[in-house]
């Protein structure tokens, strides 16, 4: 899917990619539930990183917005929790 998924789409698509990472966040690598985990996009949108299940992973909201745009080869391979804290404890 390389088009912008509409909200139905986009909740599937979490669905399907919660279930394929074991509702562990890749970044963090701790549990994230449903509710509160998002979609990396591993390459980012501006970088032309479309919304095929290969280029995205699951995470917690938190920690996706400490990644920022880094595409995945300049972004930390594991976020540290001292820097950015773990969502649980927020």
């Amino acid at each position: 899917m390389t088009t912008r998924p509409n909200s139905t789409q986009k909740r599937a698509l979490r669905r399907i990619i919660y279930k394929r990472d074991n509702g562990r966040c890749r970044l963090c690598f701790q549990p994230v539930g449903f509710e509160e985990s998002t979609l990396d996009h591993i390459t980012p949108k501006s970088e032309g990183g479309g919304f095929e299940p290969g280029n995205i992973r699951l995470a917690h909201k938190r920690c996706n917005e400490g990644r920022g745009v880094l595409p995945t080869k300049q972004a930390p391979a594991r976020l540290s929790l001292g820097t950015l804290g773990h969502p649980s404890q927020h």
